[in-house]
């Protein structure tokens, strides 16, 4: 309802949300007139116009049939008559099972809810994703990315929601950026336009000139009657091309002949043409480029060294480290051809598998039975730094992504491949032989690398950000004692230096035992430490000190009148018990803190032997003073949880499963009863989330 004054009088008028049906008229009186779309003005005296000529439409811009992932492309449709949302990117708003809810304070971090408890602030998400024009909001913008120099042709609709078509103009105005072509249209400048006929369809083609940042790019709709007006348009994402760059390596039993295997690896992955799928029908939605290192190899395997690109292991080793294991009644198929030439699988006993999981012991039960529990091993990570040992010995290295193939299965014998979305610095792929010639599957986890999440919800994924959540708020709890911890010892330590016979020194810190991660840097962990350790020798120094004089007191000849502790006056015989109980204490003292050096010397000792890619996990205690455990939680927080969480937020909205055609949901989706549907597509806020980890990756 809007209120328009006339002659000092209120007049209310109802407005609807339709495009182009006012018309405002500003007399030299000073009143205001307003002409309603049924040609009535509203002035000093209500008078009778003739009702405006008006063509109202709007522009809906969607892809080709053919579309195969060669671009990134995102919609939403909206219904015209009642504002609804009907599909994201061609999924029914009724599909949508999860979404990310913001919190209702700074302190509340929000979590992942089910649609069904707030479908009101699910499609309010949605609509401030995709941008809705707070009045026309029928009219939906796309969003696209395509890279420098690439064309692509779009089908674009011309919608009639009122009146007739009669000299109306569609056009569009490129730039320095963009150059636009409407097909059977003509082009002025930089502006391409189309006379209209009719209501129906075009293609338009674009081209990508050069890299830019985000900007939308309006189609105007103008006719001798209303002028130009906005209907419809396409937010070009920013475009700048991403090199991702991986060195592919193989992971086989040294049994036999290693050299051969790895080869026959490397041969399968040039012919499936991975990288040839990922750069034009995958990752390229998301501006990236992904480049092989040791591309070079692949030209020409029989002539190439390949003994930098492959880890070999023992199996009877990696057996005694629960990395492989060996299940009699796993076979494998293999596709070959009798001598008729007909394909038949043949079937043959597995060598074994490497495990994904193991169990290890975990106790008893009240019944004396042997408990266990099942944890990772996180094979990538294992085989990188096994990797990474190997080059070293040959006075070698290589930083960067990696692509882990094996000639092995898993031991879960559902998982062809893994990656993960944390931590967020994560650049290794692990693909298991019965994953390698699924280009899918490669997209899929380098989407996971990436930072997306699967596009619907399980209970290990519902578990993991109600467990982020506790942990970010864990670690604020332990940044504010911490706060508190070195406020105490700026009041406790002040006492001169004559009387600790040392520089004033913070109070000794808890045990901080925490997985640490990448994002505690081995050069800060090492100078914490180191600084902690200065800080015990300058205590043991003062114990020493301290023990020498109640050691010299204790033995004294010397008779005194009397004898005082603390200004209170004592026996002889209780001033030499307090003598030795405070010698005593000292002793204990000292040898806590030979302890706590001892401890500290080990961790610095353990990292030194970690390379860059290794986990900073010690089983053993270290200790560090408050001011550097300070400075490792909040850099623990700032640089892991938080971007950990911020990750999380991103993928704001969850799919049931099976139900898209998106690259990070599972199977084949069955359409109308028609064949099963690629999953072929990324959703804008998947392309942004892939794009801003970039910066993640070193």
């Amino acid at each position: 309802m809007s209120i328009y004054r006339s002659s000092g009088k209120n007049t209310e008028i109802y407005e609807e949300y339709e495009l182009y049906t006012r018309q405002y008229v500003e007399n030299v009186g000073g009143s205001s007139n307003f002409t309603a779309k049924e040609g009535t003005i509203y002035g000093d005296e209500p008078k009778t116009a003739k009702p405006l000529e008006l063509t109202n439409l709007y522009v809906k811009v969607r892809l080709g049939s053919d579309y195969d992932g060669e671009f990134g492309f995102d919609w939403v449709d909206v219904n015209p008559e009642t504002k609804e949302i009907e599909k994201i990117q061609g999924v029914p708003f009724s599909e949508l099972s999860y979404f990310y809810k913001e919190g209702t304070t700074k302190e509340d971090l929000g979590s992942i809810v089910e649609k069904y408890t707030d479908e009101i602030g699910a499609k309010h998400i949605i609509q401030d994703h995709y941008r809705f024009n707070p009045i026309s909001k029928h009219i939906d913008i796309p969003y696209v990315l395509i890279k420098p120099e690439q064309k692509i042709t779009l089908s674009v609709e011309v919608i009639l929601w009122k009146g007739k078509v009669s000299d109306d103009i569609i056009s569009i105005t490129g730039d320095e950026f963009y150059d636009f072509e409407i097909v059977g249209g003509e082009k002025e400048g930089k502006t391409a336009k189309k006379k209209l006929k009719k209501a129906g369809k075009f293609d338009l083609k674009i081209k990508c000139l050069k890299a830019g940042s985000e900007k939308m790019y309006d189609f105007n709709h103008s006719n001798p009657n209303t002028g130009s007006h906005v209907v419809g348009g396409l937010i070009m994402m920013e475009n700048e091309i991403l090199t991702l760059k991986f060195r592919v390596i193989a992971v086989v039993s040294s049994a036999g002949n290693p050299i051969e295997k790895s080869k026959n690896i490397f041969r399968n992955f040039k012919d499936s043409k991975i990288t040839d799928f990922l750069n034009e029908k995958a990752l390229n939605q998301a501006g990236y480029k992904v480049v092989i290192e040791n591309e070079q190899m692949f030209k020409d395997l029989e002539t190439t060294d390949v003994d930098d690109f492959f880890y070999a292991f023992d199996k009877e080793d990696w057996k005694r480290k629960n990395l492989f294991s060996v299940d009699e009644n796993r076979k494998k198929f293999s596709l070959i051809k009798n001598d008729q030439g007909e394909e038949r699988f043949k079937e043959e006993q597995q060598e074994g598998q490497l495990v994904l999981d193991y169990q290890v012991e975990d106790g008893t039960d009240s019944a004396g039975n042997k408990k266990y529990k099942m944890q990772s091993n996180d094979l990538d990570e294992t085989v990188s730094i096994y990797y990474a040992d190997k080059l070293k010995s040959k006075a070698k290295e290589y930083k960067g992504g990696l692509i882990i193939l094996s000639d092995f299965e898993c031991s879960n014998s559902s998982v062809a491949a893994f990656s993960r979305m944390f931590p967020v610095n994560h650049y290794g792929l692990f693909v298991a032989v019965n994953g390698h010639n699924s280009k899918n599957v490669f997209a899929h986890e380098l989407g996971h690398m990436l930072g997306l999440a699967h596009i619907f919800v399980e209970d290990v994924e519902k578990d993991e950000h109600k467990n982020k959540i506790n942990t970010i708020k864990d670690y604020k709890n332990r940044i504010e004692k911490c706060k508190g911890d070195i406020a105490k010892e700026k009041i406790s330590n002040q006492v001169s230096d004559k009387d600790l016979k040392a520089k004033p020194l913070k109070n000794q810190s808890k045990v901080l035992q925490t997985f640490l991660t990448h994002f505690v840097q081995k050069q800060t962990l090492e100078e914490c430490l180191n600084n902690t350790n200065i800080y015990l020798l300058q205590k043991m120094e003062y114990r020493n000190e301290q023990i020498k004089f109640y050691t010299d007191k204790a033995n004294e000849k010397k008779e005194y009148s009397s004898y005082s502790i603390a200004g209170k006056v004592v026996s002889k015989a209780e001033f030499k018990d307090a003598i030795n109980t405070s010698l005593k204490m000292n002793e204990t003292e000292k040898k806590n803190l030979e302890k706590q050096i001892e401890s500290n010397n080990l961790s610095l000792k353990k990292l030194s032997l970690l390379n860059t890619k290794g986990i900073f996990e010690f089983d053993s205690e270290y200790f560090l003073i408050n001011e550097d455990k300070l400075k490792i939680y909040e850099d623990y927080l700032k640089l892991k949880l938080e971007k950990d969480w911020e990750v999380i937020k991103s993928n704001y909205v969850y799919f049931n499963f099976k139900s898209t055609e998106n690259i990070m949901d599972y199977g084949q989706v069955l359409k109308d009863g028609q064949d099963s549907v690629k999953k072929n597509k990324f959703l804008s806020h998947q392309i942004i989330i892939m794009r801003n980890d970039y910066e993640n990756y070193k």
